[in-house]
């Protein structure tokens, strides 16, 4: 019973909410929006609200708890304060701050993400506690893939997503595993090196098998998500990471074989698909065929060609502190290149990291955020003395593959967890040995003192930041639900509607978004009570106001303004929102039909021609656009030339 004073009550509160954080990755919050995506960060922020506030407690009375300097530290800390910066300046501050339900990104997810960096590099202070972490997460990894072949094996998809929703996120997820196995199973390659015959050690290891089967599974289940990017980062990580070993490690020659094995592998590999990426086998297997079909010219590759372009011309546009967080759909929108009218319409990430934070932070973000690398990087070769050659390797691999399918994706939580647990692993193995900060203070004098003033930050913001929404959200669901199926119940919909706008939360965009969306359904269905149909059309009509009020250089929400007037054949009501929208995406195709097809209706002829004109010319091969401009050039009269276009 010794062991049960309060500190160590605490340090186990703690150490069980790391351990829980590992489990994220297989939670799925049925009853909520985005059900893969705001689930496990909800959770992820009431998980680290909480063990922070313990943790900072701990802190106060245990000196050998309290945040200790290195240059990771130093970086993290400066990441978030430009981004801080670049949230408030932005557009839509609260928008860069908050985020959205589809996303779940915003300053307040770099918080978290920098607050369980410090528990984790503060709290896990020995090499055993890491090894521990990373087994779990190993096994945790393993038991993904199993769920991955399951749905593999039992759907017709080329590519697996499981519990993480997205084939990317759970390729990146078993990136950092496969990772973490092969560190692993260097810890047996250590032992094995202490003995006068190391290959046999080695190789009668029950260790050695299982990790290996854990990062085997690992490659085996990054395969099935088809994730080129991805899979070219684990090749480029696990290249990079054989030639360091391969250079620096002198003294265990079966390790430096090994290594230097893969390494040729790598190549053979690499040299072999490119003169045969054409042929049967490659064409027959769909993973084969996605990285053979790797493209700038046409298919995704062209759209994410001009998703760069206009990240780098937002990024000209306000290139110090960049749009800040959420702000790449305002610059998609400004920079619409009409030869993407092939593809999604509504794209919010430029799907690649880098740009990503460019276009957020600008210039002082991005280099705040390689910061934390270069800082690791310091590190690693810093304390080379303190890291083995196959740890400086496969380090290094890791952060090097990372950076590199960064530059097809865009960032997410399943990600960015692992990643600053790396960088909390670094700063500890950095700080370890540094004098805590500070003498020992009463427990009881350090609970009077830390216990209110923790309290009084941490609630609130336990409430604001994860209670409220997740309420707001799973009333939003309901509303939805209430409206699908055969047994609809308008009435109970605007109930739920009323209860998530009265919340006031930052679900707010995604809820006017579908309230407008279900009205036209209210509206035309049948043995709905008048009442009820006016008073929930009256909502959204409230709503959607509310909405182009609060964020009025959006041209998404102008535009969804305007097709929800235009829905109702209300067209003088929809006209200046649909105007407002082409104004803020002159390109944008579907908002050229939109506002076309207003002025038609309004007996604009003129101005129905000007404009449908305009869309058929930025892009002739839009077939929409070009039945668009038959339509106005008959309205006004020019039946020939719209004879020549059909």
């Amino acid at each position: 019973m010794d062991n049960l004073t309060p500190d160590n009550i605490i340090k186990r509160v703690i150490m069980t909410g790391l351990w829980s954080i590992l489990l994220l990755p297989f939670f799925v919050a049925d009853k909520m929006l985005f059900p893969y995506i705001t689930g496990k960060n909800f959770a992820f922020r009431v998980i680290v609200q909480i063990i922070f506030a313990l943790w900072a407690y701990l802190a106060v009375s245990e000196p050998k708890y309290r945040p200790r300097f290195s240059l990771i530290a130093l970086s993290a800390g400066l990441f978030v304060f430009i981004m801080a910066l670049a949230d408030i300046s932005a557009v839509y501050p609260m928008k860069a701050i908050w985020g959205n339900y589809e996303r779940m990104d915003g300053f307040i997810t770099v918080l978290h993400l920098a607050m369980y960096f410090f528990v984790a590099g503060a709290v896990l202070n020995t090499e055993k506690l890491w090894l521990c972490f990373f087994k779990s997460s190993a096994a945790a990894g393993a038991a993904m893939v199993s769920l991955l072949a399951w749905e593999w094996l039992n759907t017709a998809g080329d590519r697996v997503s499981a519990t993480l929703g997205n084939p990317i996120y759970a390729a990146v997820y078993l990136l950092f595993n496969f990772f973490f196995a092969l560190l692993l199973l260097h810890r047996e390659l250590i032992k094995s090196g202490d003995s006068p015959e190391p290959a046999k050690a080695f190789f009668t290891s029950w260790l050695t098998y299982l990790y290996s089967l854990a990062a085997a599974a690992c490659v085996f289940g990054i395969w099935r998500t088809s994730t080129r990017g991805v899979i070219l980062g684990l090749l480029g990580g696990l290249g990079a990471a054989s030639l360091i070993i391969s250079v620096l490690e002198k003294k265990n020659r079966l390790m430096r074989n090994f290594f230097l094995g893969i390494l040729l592998a790598l190549a053979a590999l690499s040299a072999g698909f490119i003169a045969n990426r054409n042929a049967a086998f490659v064409q027959n297997d769909g993973t084969l065929r996605r990285l053979a079909g790797i493209s700038w010219t046409q298919g995704y590759g062209l759209t994410k060609r001009h998703l760069w372009l206009a990240a780098l011309k937002g990024f000209r546009e306000k290139p110090v502190l960049g749009w800040g967080q959420e702000g790449f759909s305002n610059v998609f929108n400004k920079y619409y290149d009409a030869g993407s009218y092939n593809g999604e319409q509504w794209f919010d990430r430029a799907h690649n990291t880098l740009l990503d934070v460019l276009v957020a932070g600008g210039l002082l973000g991005l280099s705040a955020y390689l910061s934390i690398f270069i800082a690791a990087a310091v590190v690693i070769v810093r304390k080379r003395n303190k890291f083995r050659a196959a740890e400086i390797g496969l380090l290094s691999g890791l952060l090097a593959a990372y950076l590199f399918q960064g530059l097809f994706v865009f960032d997410h939580l399943s990600g960015s967890i692992f990643l600053f647990a790396v960088f909390a692993y670094l700063h500890s193995r950095d700080t370890r040995e540094g004098p805590a900060a500070g003498g020992k203070i009463p427990p009881g004098a350090a609970s009077r003192a830390a216990a209110p003033a923790l309290a009084a930050i941490f609630i609130p913001m336990l409430w604001y930041c994860g209670l409220k929404p997740i309420k707001a959200n799973m009333d939003l669901v309901k509303a939805m639900d209430a409206l699908s199926g055969r047994d609809r119940d308008p009435a109970l919909a605007l109930n739920y509607f009323r209860k998530v706008f009265s919340a006031d939360t930052f679900g707010n965009y995604e809820a006017r978004e579908q309230i407008m969306n279900l009205a036209p359904a209210v509206r035309n269905s049948g043995g709905t009570e008048p009442k009820v149909k006016e008073e929930f059309m009256e909502l959204a009509r409230a709503q959607a106001l509310a909405q182009v009020e609060r964020t009025p250089y959006d041209a998404r929400s102008q535009y969804f303004t305007g097709v929800f007037f235009s829905d109702q054949d209300q067209f003088e009501a929809a006209l200046p929102y649909l105007q407002k929208a082409v104004q803020l995406s002159p390109e944008n195709l579907p908002m050229l039909l939109a506002l076309t097809k207003c002025y038609s209706y309004l007996g604009q002829f003129e101005k129905a021609l000007e404009t449908s004109g305009y869309a058929y010319y930025l892009n002739p091969g839009y077939n929409a656009g070009k039945k668009n401009y038959v339509k106005a050039l008959r309205l006004n009269g020019k039946d020939l030339q719209a004879r020549d276009l059909r």
